[in-house]
């Protein structure tokens, strides 16, 4: 189950309001947006060909509105297939010997702060001028994702159980 924010699919929701939703149905919503936006920059697109052609824009701001909108397409296209190997990947599973489990698991009851841990776990720790602090540690997507995997299969496992 997913909570969606209902403003986010729909215009007419003019404050948040959350809803648990199936997965299926999550991601089904999430397409539709994508959808329209592809459609969205589709018509763009084809909008400023017409323009040319109607002597409304130059050929040279229409070549240059054409290299952006490919260029946005190809970004796209980029996350898409990023997004869709990440998802391969959880569906896979986490193997025992993934380097983030690994480190995690070798320090998962410290005592104290070392060097070595240090080393081996954190990627940067920033410092402000106003005395905050953050920490970038050099597995934090991997983390996020083993931690979804986790997540998914337990609730899975929960609800065939």
């Amino acid at each position: 189950m997913t909570i969606i924010n209902l403003r986010d699919f729909y215009y007419w929701y003019t404050q948040d309001e959350y809803m648990e939703v199936s997965d299926d149905v999550a991601e089904a919503l999430r397409a539709s947006v994508r959808y329209e936006a592809a459609y969205t920059e589709r018509a763009r697109y084809n909008k400023a060909y017409q323009d040319w052609k109607d002597g409304e824009i130059s050929q040279q701001e229409y070549r240059e509105m054409k290299a952006d909108y490919e260029r946005q397409a190809a970004g796209l296209s980029d996350l898409l297939a990023r997004l869709t190997a990440e998802r391969k990947e959880l569906s896979n599973g986490v193997d025992q010997q993934h380097p983030a489990l690994v480190a995690f698991a070798k320090y998962q009851n410290i005592e104290k702060l070392t060097r070595e841990i240090l080393i081996e776990l954190v990627d940067h720790i920033k410092v402000y001028e106003n005395g905050n602090i953050s920490v970038h540690f050099k597995f934090a997507d991997e983390f996020r994702r083993i931690a979804e995997y986790i997540e998914i299969n337990t609730t899975d496992t929960a609800e065939a159980g």
